[in-house]
Order: C-alpha cells, then structure tokens, then sequence
C-alpha cells in the first residue's frame, strides 16, 4: 500500500495488488497486478498501462478502481474482473477491457479506447454524483445501488474512440455523444448536445435521445 499526505509519484509496477491514498496527485507508469489495483486522490491520477490477473479481487470489488478529485488519465486498462472510475473532472483511458462491468461515473468529458466486457457484461457511463449516492465519500460504495437507477447525465461530453461489444450499454452524456461501432443486447444512451454514430450500433433493442443527431 502506498499511502501520502501529499503526492506519490512511482515507475513501473509489478505485484500481486496495489492500492495507494494521496491528498495530493499521483503520477506512476505501467502496472501490472495479479488480483487488483485500486487508488484514490485529491488531486489528478496519471498512469500507464493497467493489466490485472488472473486473479480476482475481493467479492464485490473491482480489478481496478480509481477515484479522483480532480482527474484521471491511464493508458490501456484490463482487468479479470470489473474495472471502474469515478472523478470529478475528466476521464481519459485507452482501450478497456472487462468481464461483467466496466463503469465510469464522471463530472466532466469522457474519453476512451474500444471497450470490451463479456457478452452478458454491462458498460455504464455517467456522472460522477452517483459515485457519491452510493457511498463513494465514505469508502463504502456499492455498485449495485448505481446500477439499479437510471444513468445521470454527466456535465460534458462522452467520446469512445474504438468499437465497443458488450451486453448493456448505458451512457447519458450531458453534452454531445461520439461513439463508434457498438455492439450489444440492449443500448440505451443520451446526450444533451449532438449524438454522433461513427459506425453501427447492433443491438436487439437500442434507445437514443438527444438534442441532435
């Protein structure tokens, strides 16, 4: 565990969990666990490359867990289990790759890679104050309490910059939505500006809304 009253920065990183706690920002490379990585920050997360397995975390928790303050920004990020976010300010990743869930609940822009979960997996994108409603203020948050409301629409925008295949997908944007290729059983998305549908969406049951497409 890595633990500061201010900020922790750190190169490349190979064990079997990492969990670290900063008041301030944390800067780290590439990182590759085998049952876990999660962390929290007041100010921005910077890493590289998060690769978790094959082992699993604890019951109910994720491969990778991230939360900040500020902002998050990782490079590829794969995990056995779920992988999720939450931060006040933007989210910036590259390809996303998880078994049952990948969430992002998130107050500013939205920026990812491709997204892969399993075919009954679930993808939910959505605003950062869900993350607080389930608890996330007190180090108690509970996925399921976000998974069973209505996605809240984020502040800004969501942008995914790959094909996207999973069971549910889920994203309210409060301003435009780009995506590419999805697909899934079941989508349901909104933007508060302009959806943009840079490939097909393949889904037996697909709901947009949004102020323009």
């Amino acid at each position: 565990d890595l633990d500061a009253g201010g900020d922790i920065s750190f190169a490349n990183v190979d064990a079997d969990a990492l969990d670290f706690e900063a008041t301030g920002a944390v800067n780290g490379g590439d990182i590759v666990a085998f049952s876990q990585v999660g962390g929290e920050a007041q100010g921005a997360i910077t890493l590289g490359d998060i690769t978790v397995g094959p082992g699993a975390p604890q019951p109910d928790d994720f491969s990778v867990g991230l939360a900040s303050a500020t902002s998050i920004t990782v490079g590829h990020v794969s995990g056995t289990d779920r992988i999720g976010f939450a931060t006040f300010g933007d989210l910036t990743t590259g390809n996303l790759s998880a078994s049952d869930l990948v969430m992002a609940l998130v107050g500013g822009d939205i920026s990812t890679g491709s997204i892969t979960t399993d075919a009954d997996g679930r993808v939910y994108m959505a605003d950062a104050s869900m993350y607080i409603d389930a608890g996330g203020a007190e180090d108690e948050f509970d996925a399921s309490l976000v998974l069973a409301r209505e996605a809240v629409a984020t502040a800004g925008s969501i942008t995914i910059n790959g094909p996207v295949s999973t069971g549910l997908f889920q994203a309210a944007a409060g301003d435009g939505l780009t995506a590419g290729a999805i697909t899934a059983q079941t989508i349901e998305a909104s933007a508060g500006g302009t959806a943009t549908l840079n490939g097909l969406w393949s889904a037996g049951d697909v709901t947009l809304a949004s102020n323009d497409i």
